[in-house]
């Protein structure tokens, strides 16, 4: 008789401990999902403070047991000079930290930057949002305009807090302007910190390309930015420059700048560097908004948000 009751005894402990496992995680994967929702309320509340808005209608939570997953609705990302909206948002984060949240926009997308709104489609795109970094992650991107499309085959970009201020990264590959004939960046590598209002860049590179041209702008430079509350830049970059018509076309193309411009520019500067063949420095100067690449005039730089 005490024989068969020990196999029984084994069996109701083996159930008691993993019912109360279940309880403890049921109780760490709720406390998690609404430490989610807190952490999301908090991020809109210090981009309120930064004079950004972060808003959406609801959050609705999902994945139990396995994992803590949502769907934040009618998402909008904005300020002064930008908005972002995502019909949905996937979101997914672990149960034991909550913080570390990564969101997925789906549905129905747009980008507007100023005045100009975009359609935007993806292959992938995500972004974490944790209390001291930030960071995106995007490839195929497509953004489609009234006027104009912009392809981005990939970009990895991430902001973390330092002090008073942040640490910035950013890499972009294959952002083409146009179409495929058009110009286009094939590499863009910043490195930067940002403190009160300042952006500092301890070093940028970037090449350009034109249409089936092999030979595209080659670009270094260092310098610092900065930005007043209606977002006109003021700065200097002091640049290393080669070849400098794919870039000079490749400003033509945006809406900020006129292509007859970038054409009496391309000309001038081509006296300097015997037509793109020879390396030159020269600075980057950014006035009151107005720019000027060494001692030609670009034209207007739009607002900015640093």
């Amino acid at each position: 008789m005490t024989e068969n009751r020990a196999p029984r005894r084994i069996i109701v402990g083996a159930f008691a401990i993993f019912a109360v496992l279940a309880v403890l995680y049921t109780i760490m994967w709720n406390t998690g999902a609404r430490k989610m929702k807190e952490e999301i309320a908090a991020f809109a509340a210090r981009e309120a403070e930064a004079g950004r808005s972060f808003t959406y209608d609801r959050i609705d939570v999902a994945g139990y047991p396995f994992t803590l997953r949502g769907k934040v609705r009618n998402l909008i990302w904005a300020s002064d000079l930008y908005r972002f909206d995502a019909e949905d948002v996937t979101i997914a984060t672990l149960p034991y930290d909550p913080s570390r949240i990564i969101f997925a926009p789906r549905g129905k997308r747009t980008l507007r930057i100023g005045d100009e709104a975009y359609d935007l489609q993806s292959d992938d795109l995500r972004f974490s949002l944790e209390p001291n970094f930030v960071v995106m992650e995007g490839h195929g991107l497509i953004l489609t305009g009234k006027d104009r499309a912009m392809a981005i085959g990939d970009v990895i970009a991430n902001s973390r807090r330092l002090g008073g201020g942040s640490a910035i990264a950013v890499q972009i590959k294959n952002w083409s302007f146009g179409g495929e004939a058009d110009a286009r960046m094939t590499y863009f590598n910043l490195a930067a910190s940002r403190e009160n209002g300042v952006l500092t860049i301890a070093g940028m590179s970037a090449g350009i390309g034109e249409g089936e041209d092999t030979s595209p702008t080659q670009i270094q430079g260092q310098g610092t930015l900065s930005a007043n509350e209606e977002g006109v830049l003021d700065g200097r970059l002091d640049l290393k420059l080669k070849n400098e018509r794919p870039l000079l076309t490749l400003l033509g193309r945006t809406a900020a700048f006129d292509p007859s411009t970038m054409d009496t520019a391309a000309s001038l500067l081509g006296a300097v560097t015997n037509q793109g063949t020879r390396e030159i420095e020269l600075p980057l100067v950014i006035d009151g908004g107005d720019l000027k690449l060494g001692p030609v005039s670009l034209g207007e730089l739009p607002p900015v948000s640093l």
